[in-house]
């Protein structure tokens, strides 16, 4: 009866707090720029609620009990500055506010941070993540072909379409503890309460001038950032808000990729091509189960008629070996209230509407002229990737990939996968810090004197260097070519640089090329002036003199010891 009675209280206050968001929503939220109709959206919505509260009630009257206010968990709901380098403000001043309305400037003590866009000073480049009007992603990463890999900082951003077909949604049944290799994707409709559109991740490293943490909470909750901790931000939306909804960001250590994607030109705003048909099969290179021990399940919930959205924080971790022997794994829940994980974890939503300047499922404000949220539609967060996965403690690491995906439910063992706004994201953002740097290629041109060939020389030994990386570091720089290994009239060194750590099996590498270019024109010699000579051969010259000239200048020759011997002589060239 306890178990029943403790349900009913529940529902009551879900049906009150969906009342009040409702009531919220459709009245003190109401403006000039509010579209009329949402008010008989509003009654449609909430017509069940308003019937159902005095019946509520009097079940909760009648057995005795009292109803409390909800309370949302400690730890789980977190406003606040993350002190880190980008987005940059105009003054200089750095951070990134999670305060859930998405706009710099928009909530009091978030005046001097940065958010995902800037709507009050479009023009001057870094405010924010997104520009507010035109198509651009601040710190978007460069096409594939165009760059190697992202670098940090990077703004990653995903926008589904919102036919009425979705290109991408689970296929079967997939749960979030499976082999991800299990998985199988298709077009098809996802229920509408799983439905996402736009989301996305930003990676960046902190700033020990900022200070993060809630301004309008008290002041043991500030914390200076700290420069080598890497954070990431993420944010994400769904289509309704009148139930309870779940949206996954996986942070994989190994490759997790899609296969049978049919894809369409590049985003102009976001720069990703988006998945255009198709169906098949996911592929994982993680070695346990599919996935890497210690990969991280971050979950934004949002909560049947909540205020607030929560963040869940699961780990891969190792459970039990099966009766044959065989490794079980599965996400196990964190404690967010873990003291270790301090400052590292923010979360929350938007409580109230929210303009945007891209598609939000068709919400259309025609005075505005923007796209907009309803209140809990939208949420955003940041964890600081550093604290979570240790980093400290693991020199070798890389983030492989991140997938983004909705499910049903929070439950670890029974959630279902239905949605996901595009591929799972290739990051390869290699953290190991080992950097290599090649000496420039210096040319010198074929009549450089000896002092300027080798001052370039060793100019060129010393700009090969590198840094970071785990101990041992190691180089072959002591294998570059030597100077006398030039030849005589010029030519070219090349040296292939190459660097080791404990993280790098194969060694990083680059290669540059000394040139002296090589002097193939000829001297030219003039012969000495004639000599009027008598006797019987006697008095021959003991030297004659003669002039050359050439590219690289103009010198003498001498001619030595000469006598009696007809055509004798003594030769110079200019090397």
């Amino acid at each position: 009866m306890k178990k029943i009675i403790s349900y009913t209280i529940q529902s009551v206050q879900d049906y009150c707090r969906t009342f009040s968001c409702c009531f919220k929503t459709g009245f003190s939220s109401l403006n000039i720029m509010t579209p009329l109709n949402r008010l008989s959206r509003l009654w449609l919505r909430c017509w069940r609620q308003s019937l159902a509260m005095p019946l509520m009630f009097g079940v909760i009257l009648m057995a005795g009990y009292t109803a409390n206010a909800q309370k949302t968990e400690p730890g789980k709901n977190i406003r606040g500055i993350i002190p880190i380098k980008t987005p940059l403000k105009g003054n200089g001043t750095a951070g990134h506010g999670i305060d859930g309305d998405a706009f710099a400037h928009k909530t009091a003590g978030y005046e001097n941070v940065g958010d995902l866009f800037d709507a009050e000073h479009p023009t001057k480049t870094g405010h924010g993540l997104l520009h507010p009007f035109i198509p651009e992603v601040f710190y978007r990463p460069t096409l594939p072909g165009e760059s190697p890999k992202p670098q940090i900082p990077v703004t990653i951003q995903l926008a589904d379409g919102v036919e009425k077909t979705d290109k991408t949604i689970f296929a079967t049944d997939a749960k979030i503890n499976m082999n991800p290799n299990d998985y199988l994707w298709k077009a098809g409709a996802p229920p509408s309460k799983n439905e996402i559109q736009n989301c996305g991740v930003h990676f960046e490293y902190g700033d020990s001038s900022i200070l993060g943490g809630d301004p309008n909470g008290p002041s043991t909750g500030r914390f200076l950032g700290v420069d080598t901790d890497l954070w990431c931000l993420f944010a994400g939306d769904r289509q309704f808000n009148d139930g309870s909804s779940y949206l996954d960001f996986e942070f994989l250590q190994a490759s997790l990729t899609m296969e049978g994607a049919i894809e369409g030109d590049p985003n102009l705003v976001t720069g990703v091509r988006p998945i255009t048909g198709g169906s098949g099969k996911f592929a994982s290179e993680g070695p346990h189960g599919g996935r890497t021990m210690g990969d991280l399940l971050v979950t934004i919930e949002f909560t049947i008629g909540g205020e607030f959205a929560n963040i869940i924080i699961n780990k891969w971790s190792f459970i039990k070996n099966d009766s044959k022997g065989k490794p079980i794994y599965e996400y196990v829940l964190q404690d967010n209230e873990d003291p270790l994980l301090k400052n590292a974890i923010f979360c929350t939503n938007n409580t109230e509407l929210t303009h945007v300047p891209f598609n939000a499922f068709d919400r259309f404000d025609p005075v505005a002229q923007l796209y907009y949220y309803e209140e809990n539609q939208w949420a955003e967060g940041a964890i600081n990737l550093t604290k979570l996965f240790d980093l400290n403690n693991k020199p070798c690491f890389v983030l492989s990939t991140v997938f983004i995906r909705t499910r049903t439910s929070g439950s670890s063992g029974s959630s279902q996968l239905k949605d996901f706004p595009g591929k799972p994201i290739q990051l390869n953002l290699d953290l190991r810090k080992l950097k290599i740097v090649c000496a420039t290629d210096p040319k010198l041109p074929e009549c450089s004197t000896s002092a300027a060939i080798e001052a370039a020389y060793n100019t060129w030994v010393a700009g090969f260097t590198n840094s970071g990386g785990a101990a041992p570091v190691g180089t072959n720089i002591g294998d570059i070519p030597k100077l006398t290994d030039l030849p005589a009239c010029g030519g070219q060194l090349s040296f292939t640089y190459e660097v080791t750590d404990l993280c790098h099996e194969d060694p990083l590498t680059c290669t540059s090329t000394f040139t002296l270019d090589k002097d193939l024109t000829k001297p030219v010699i003039t012969p000495p002036t004639d000599y009027s000579l008598t006797g019987c051969n006697t008095d021959w010259p003991t030297t004659v003199s003669a002039t050359w000239t050439d590219n690289c200048g103009i010198g003498g020759l001498k001619l030595g010891n000469v006598a009696g011997v007809a055509g004798a002589v003594q030769t110079s060239t200019d090397g």
